[in-house]
């Protein structure tokens, strides 16, 4: 009898360890499949259905909500500062119904920079952290800032920042 419940204790102590493994390799590929699309614009492109835009211009992708207060800090200053964006793309992107992001975009006058993709979409290739702002040149993520974070910083890195 007490061989038998060690015998159980033992397999259920293998069964939870493979099990947790398992998890662990999942995790991991899936990270790593994450890493390796938002690291070449043309795949984020791709998801966006904007494979015909240019990625040798600087980019800057903002992933926002319009209930996030950091959100609303950060893409006023952007508004404020629109002008300075002339030479670079903006994308704006939101896992929120559309209609509620283009609202809160026109309270901004940035709508025209929104991109919808499919919350599925999003989520499989990007974090859900907001607000969240990468930045590529050459067609190749040079930075990746989670957090509220000035135009006059996106701007520079746009322009100066390292590869």
């Amino acid at each position: 009898m007490i061989r038998k419940i060690v015998i159980v204790i033992f397999l259920g102590i293998i069964g939870t360890t493979l099990w947790m493994v398992s998890f662990i390799i999942h995790k991991y590929s899936s990270n790593k499949e994450f890493y390796l699309a938002q690291n070449e614009l043309e795949k984020v492109y791709k998801l966006s259905n904007l494979d015909t835009w240019d990625i040798t211009i600087p980019t800057a992708i903002i992933f926002f909500n319009s209930e996030c207060e950091y959100c609303h800090s950060q893409l006023n200053d952007i508004s404020k500062n629109i002008k300075l964006f002339t030479d670079f793309h903006l994308l704006l992107i939101s896992y929120e119904p559309e209609s509620e992001a283009i609202e809160f975009l026109e309270k901004r006058n940035l709508q025209m920079h929104y991109v919808h993709i499919t919350p599925e979409r999003l989520f499989n290739t990007f974090s859900k952290e907001i607000p969240q702002t990468l930045l590529y040149r050459e067609g190749f993520l040079i930075k990746n800032i989670k957090g509220w974070v000035s135009s006059k910083t996106i701007l520079d890195e746009l322009k100066n920042g390292s590869n």
